[in-house]
């Protein structure tokens, strides 16, 4: 349950990330007249981190679920 709740929310910011940086690009682009676009290479540079940080948070998270004590939890 959380590995899966941490993997959406990796794609999910991802994507709102992707969508966000991408608008950006263009908007510096036409103001400074620079060649700059969102390149694959780059969004998937940026995606492998998220998605392994987030991977690794939701299996602590998952540890943390089950090495603890229920009467400590209430």
């Amino acid at each position: 349950m959380a590995l899966g709740a941490a993997l959406i929310l990796a794609l999910f910011g991802f994507v709102l990330g992707a969508l966000l940086s991408s608008i950006l690009y263009g908007m510096i682009a036409s103001a400074s007249f620079l060649p700059l676009c969102m390149e694959t290479a780059r969004a998937v540079a940026v995606f492998v981190p998220i998605f392994a940080m987030c991977a690794i948070a939701g299996l602590l998270a998952m540890r943390k679920r089950r090495d603890g004590d229920p009467a400590d939890m209430f």
